[in-house]
């Protein structure tokens, strides 16, 4: 690449040469370059002129010389400005390297100015850190003063020792009620042995109980109630220690209807001791009451009613309130 441009340099005339060059190398350069177009005519000279001719040639050979000297200078100037020429080429060669990296550290500089913050954005910034420092001094202002603090410090210190002397009391309360507990324990002891000698002394008595009650029934032939009760319907039974067994109720008629059937709260268990009562609030009619269901085990559970003119047809007149009672065993 340096000798091609050597090659181009000694093309140019004298005025296109690089600026930076001295006359006398420009000159040298252009001389060392012209140096090719002297002919052989200069040098041969005719042998066969007179004396003058050949004082003037010896003088010419003298001056070719010193020409030739000159020539020689010249071209080592020549060479040492080509020398020159060369390293400074070389030296714009890594100028231009140096440039573009140059450039590249450029843009990359450009790059970080142009994320620099603006002016507006900074103007933004500091009124939302002058916001926040409004905010942080306010919030000093706001702290308790020395005064103030020392004095919840000296609140604080009454509470914790009213707290201590409020635990202390506790410690000797839960101390008192430890013993108490443990008293209460004992006596729960004491109460649950107590509690079940009593309960077998009320088994004693109730076992007692009922055979002084079954010797008085035996002794007397006195009979007693031992279970009755009555429902919102009307129904009632009264059960006796013997078994005996009273019951009843009322029940409306249907007119027309032959029978009406009506269940027991509790059963009977023998039908031969069955009584059957039921009256009617009609003077002019009567209870009628079958001698029970078809089905001997039901009669022991439900009755069998009707209402009948005295001559024993059905009465149709009006629905009309039974009355009924059973007894027996």
């Amino acid at each position: 690449m340096v000798t091609k441009k050597i090659e181009e340099l000694e093309q140019l005339p004298i005025s296109q040469l690089p600026d930076n060059w001295s006359l006398a190398v420009k000159l040298a350069w252009q001389d060392n370059t012209n140096t090719t177009n002297i002919t052989s005519e200069t040098l041969n000279l005719n042998l066969s002129e007179s004396e003058k001719v050949k004082q003037t040639q010896a003088s010419q050979a003298s001056q070719l010389g010193l020409l030739s000297q000159d020539v020689q200078l010249q071209g080592q100037e020549v060479a040492a400005a080509k020398n020159d020429a060369a390293k400074a080429l070389q030296a714009s060669i890594t100028n231009k390297t140096d440039i573009g990296s140059n450039s590249t550290a450029i843009s990359i500089l450009q790059k970080e100015i142009n994320t620099v913050p603006t002016d507006g954005k900074l103007q933004k910034e500091v009124q939302a850190n002058a916001s926040d420092i409004i905010k942080l001094k306010n919030e000093i202002q706001n702290l308790p003063t020395d005064a103030k603090l020392e004095q919840e410090v000296q609140t604080n210190k009454t509470d914790i020792a009213t707290n201590a002397t409020d635990i202390a009391t506790n410690a000797t309360d839960i101390a008192t009620n430890k013993a108490d507990i443990a008293t209460n324990k004992a006596d729960i002891a004491t109460n649950k042995t107590d509690i079940a000698a009593n309960a077998t002394d009320i088994a004693d008595n109730l076992t007692a109980i009922k055979q002084l009650q079954e010797d008085v029934k035996n002794g007397l032939g006195v009979d007693y109630i031992v279970e009755q009760k009555r429902e919102a319907d009307g129904r009632w039974y009264q059960k006796y220690a013997s078994g005996y067994i009273v019951q009843g109720g009322k029940t409306l008629s249907v007119k027309g209807v032959q029978y009406h059937t009506t269940d027991y709260l509790i059963p009977f268990t023998d039908v031969d001791s069955l009584v059957f009562v039921a009256v009617t609030t009609n003077a002019k009619a009567l209870g009628w009451v079958s001698a029970g269901p078809a089905d001997a085990p039901k009669r022991l559970t439900a009755i069998e009613m009707a209402v009948r003119n005295p001559s024993g047809s059905i009465y149709t007149n009006a629905a009309l309130v039974l009355r009924w009672q059973v007894t027996g065993y």
